[in-house]
């Protein structure tokens, strides 16, 4: 069978892309809801309606039960894509389970925006597309193991696939509305020029440390191992001997399409030398200077439909996090809380 585990739960799965988490939540009171099941309320309202679904529920947005069924489901999937690069940490698993559920509630409330647009998925562009994934998926075998690994019926499926085709039609709503003249396609090109030329890009790798080990916190663990580099330890043996917690290749990239911290901690920094330890949200890091590249700046007519590209999505995520934001502030969001 293809390797087509993660395309399903990419495809038909909300909840894998993690957007910024919002802080409009707040507490149900204890009798809102209870683990009694919820039959009442529809997960969505539409031209395709979601019939009610039973059991309890994580959250409600606006009105709408979000359920602890779909939660647990897409935790399960992005715990188990996750594992395959070592297992989580405790404050990872948490803030995993942060997103996941600010996900879902961003998620319901683009969908609800969605409706009041105007905009629906037909049955018919719904089977058609469910056909498309199945196929490239591997056909109904792979579709059959995904759903019993996910728990879901087909039923579920197609509600979740409905969502995300709702939420991409909003996208392409919202793409419609961008209009970008040629001052601001030059301007953004004479911002990110460094990005535009081959100059200054750099390869990266690290080691990070995100657990205590051996009665030492991750930063006492990487100052340690920074002293052995300092000596006789070659990078690809640190890697070998203290790379468990996570770490390789980060990529090539401009200084300044890193993580600020990152880039303050390799600045100076010549090929084959490594950083003080950096902390950031994912552990301490050690970094690594696997290259350098150099090349002559590329001119704007050479470059103009990548500028307007670039400029574009940046143009798309500003306007949806401006949207994201208007939503929760207007909107009624409770949850229930996670064990």
């Amino acid at each position: 069978m293809k390797n087509n585990y993660l395309d399903f739960v990419l495809l038909l799965l909300a909840g894998m892309v993690l957007m910024a988490c919002t802080e409009q939540t707040k507490p149900l009171a204890p009798d809102a809801v209870s683990d009694a099941s919820v039959t009442d309320v529809p997960v969505m309202k539409g031209e395709v309606q979601v019939p009610a679904s039973q059991g309890p529920v994580v959250a409600r947005v606006n009105g709408v039960n979000l359920l602890r069924r779909d939660y647990e489901g897409t935790l399960r999937h992005a715990e188990r894509t996750l594992a395959r690069g070592g297992p989580l940490s405790a404050s990872d698993q948490q803030k995993l389970e942060s997103q996941i559920l600010q996900k879902m509630i961003q998620d319901e409330f683009l969908i609800q925006h969605a409706f009041a647009l105007g905009l629906s998925v037909s049955t018919e562009d719904l089977q058609a597309r469910a056909k498309v994934l199945v196929d490239q998926g591997g056909g109904q075998q792979a579709l059959a193991s995904f759903l019993a690994g996910s728990g879901m019926d087909e039923k579920q499926m197609m509600a979740n696939l409905q969502r995300n085709m709702l939420i991409e039609l909003l996208h392409e709503r919202i793409k419609l509305g961008i209009q970008l003249d040629e001052a601001a396609l030059r301007a953004h090109y004479e911002k990110m020029k460094g990005k535009y030329s081959g100059a200054g890009e750099v390869e990266l790798a690290h080691i990070v440390f995100k657990e205590d080990e051996g009665g030492k916190t991750p930063a006492q663990q990487a100052e340690a191992l920074r002293a052995e580099l300092d000596k006789t330890l070659k990078w690809d043996a640190a890697v070998a001997k203290y790379g468990k917690q996570g770490g390789g290749l980060l990529g090539r990239m401009q200084p300044a399409d890193m993580l600020p911290i990152f880039a303050k901690a390799i600045g100076g920094l010549s090929v084959g030398q490594v950083s003080q330890p950096v902390e950031s949200p994912m552990g301490v890091h050690l970094l690594y200077v696997v290259s350098k590249a150099d090349g002559p700046l590329r001119s704007f007519e050479e470059l103009r439909e990548q500028v307007k590209k670039d400029l574009a999505l940046a143009e798309f995520e500003k306007r949806m996090a401006s949207l994201l934001d208007e939503l929760s502030k207007k909107g009624d969001v409770r949850t229930t809380g996670l064990p």
